[in-house]
C-alpha cells in the first residue's frame, strides 16, 4: 500500500481531535522516515501535521538504522 493512501486517515485523525481545545497526546510508530524532509511523503506529513497546527517532537534517531520513526505529537 503506498503511503499516500493513508494521508487520508491520518488527516481524518487530526481533524477529529482538532474540534476539542484539550489537551492531545499522539505517539506512536508512523513507519516515516521524519528525518528526511526533503522526500515527498514526508514533506506532505509534515504539512499535514503543521495544517492543524500540530508539534511533533522527537529530533533525535529512534530505529536501529538511523531514522525517527516514533513520533510525539501535541497541539502547538
Amino acid at each position: 500500500m503506498p503511503i499516500s493512501v493513508s494521508f487520508d486517515e491520518i488527516s481524518d485523525l487530526f481533524a477529529a481531535n482538532n474540534i476539542t481545545t484539550n489537551r492531545l497526546l499522539i505517539t506512536g510508530d508512523f513507519n516515516i522516515h521524519i528525518d528526511e524532509p526533503e522526500k515527498p511523503d514526508v514533506c506532505k506529513f509534515l504539512q499535514i501535521i503543521e495544517s492543524f497546527r500540530l508539534k511533533q517532537h522527537v529530533a533525535v534517531p529512534t530505529h536501529v538504522a538511523g531514522h525517527t520513526l516514533d513520533l510525539v505529537i501535541t497541539r502547538d
